[in-house]
C-alpha cells in the first residue's frame, strides 16, 4: 500500500516482473488500506 502515486507505479513494474505475485488491491491512503486489508485478507501486504 502506498500513499505516492510514483511508488504504487513501481509496485507495478515489480508485478510485472513477477508474474507469480497476484496485486489484488491498493490504496491511496492509510484508510483506504485497513478497509482493503480488512475486506481482502491478503497473504502479504507491501508497504512502500
Amino acid at each position: 500500500m502506498d500513499d505516492e502515486a510514483e511508488a504504487r507505479g513501481l509496485r507495478g513494474l515489480f508485478a510485472d516482473a513477477h508474474p507469480e505475485v497476484d496485486v489484488i488491491g491498493e490504496a491511496s491512503n492509510i484508510s483506504e488500506a485497513r478497509r482493503s486489508d480488512a475486506e481482502l485478507k491478503p497473504d502479504l501486504v507491501f508497504w512502500t
